[in-house]
């Protein structure tokens, strides 16, 4: 009987001085890292005020606006990552990255297309969604600005010859594509800067655009 005890005693004596000399291993520090960036014309010149958004699966969006000097940075990202940049009279940019390390990632961002009265604009659709959180979420996007010189009707024709059926959205109104051809009539006013937007679904498109004024 005495044995069981000193036994016992023992067998105590050893799990408490094992617990006490044991720690915890702390959880690992995640490792994040810095992206840093220019946005530039394709002159070279710096682009000032655009907005720049990074998103993950893993962290919420961060959104910045470029510098003077056409800078931006974001800090503890990594992963997965999404940079998308925006500015009014910009083409918008949406690039996936991979970021394991600081980063930099210069961009230049194309002025958008201008329609001009009575002349054929030609381009692909083959930009960005430009709704990326509704339904047109997985459709490559073309924009393009207008600014009437007169107030009146505008009409807008639309053809296309591709594997995709294109939309049309101007002036607050929305066409569907029929038969690869899209006719569009809006109220616009003078000097009042206007912005296209062709949809497709989902592939690139070819297109051929020509505005006419009819001025009140």
């Amino acid at each position: 009987m005495k044995r069981m005890v000193i036994f016992l005693g023992l067998l105590t004596a050893l799990t408490a001085c094992h617990g006490a000399g044991s720690s915890t291993s702390p959880s690992p520090i995640a490792t994040t890292f810095v992206l840093t960036g220019t946005l530039r014309e394709a002159d070279e010149t710096p682009i000032a005020g655009a907005t720049v958004q990074v998103s993950g699966v893993a962290i919420s969006p961060q959104t910045t606006t470029s510098g003077s000097d056409g800078t931006y940075r974001f800090e503890r990202l990594a992963g997965e990552l999404t940079l998308r940049v925006s500015k009014n009279g910009y083409r918008e940019i949406s690039t996936p990255i991979t970021l394991s390390s600081n980063s930099v990632l210069d961009l230049k961002l194309d002025r958008l297309g201008r329609l001009i009265s009575g002349e054929v604009y030609r381009g692909i659709v083959d930009g960005p969604p430009c709704d990326p959180t509704g339904w047109d979420a997985n459709a490559p996007c073309h924009r393009i600005l207008y600014t009437p010189t007169e107030s009146g009707t505008v009409q807008l024709h639309l053809e296309w010859n591709g594997p995709s059926g294109l939309d049309l959205q101007f002036a607050g109104g929305y066409w569907p594509g029929i038969n690869q051809t899209i006719d569009a009539f809006a109220l616009v006013e003078r000097g009042r800067q206007y912005e296209v937007r062709l949809n497709s679904y989902y592939k690139p498109v070819p297109f051929e655009l020509k505005v006419e004024l009819r001025s009140q």
